[in-house]
């Protein structure tokens, strides 16, 4: 089903993005949904929000951080050694372009 809303679906406030929202967001490709941010912060009153980087670069440490944390439990037994790493499946957008 097409979005007939009027605000983008990857601004978020509440949950949804803000049509004036700033910054850098990491999203990951699905199989069923495209491109979807799947990136997110607890807060903690529980509620979850999108994590949104101020530049491309600390977008690009946190998924540097993700990889290596995942190669290290696979390092460890943590992880199954096939459990494949998605990042050829992550990209950085900027959520403050139109």
């Amino acid at each position: 089903m097409p979005n007939t809303t009027n605000l983008d679906p990857n601004r978020h406030t509440d949950g949804q993005l803000r049509r004036d929202a700033a910054g850098y967001i990491v999203v990951q490709w699905t199989a069923f949904r495209g491109w979807v941010n799947t990136w997110t912060i607890i807060e903690d009153d529980q509620t979850e929000r999108p994590e949104i980087f101020d530049t491309v670069e600390e977008a690009q440490a946190a998924i540097d951080t993700c990889l290596a944390e995942m190669q290290r439990e696979r390092d460890s037994g943590e992880r199954e050694p096939d459990s494949g790493d998605f990042e050829g499946d992550l990209r950085i957008e900027d959520i403050g372009a139109e």
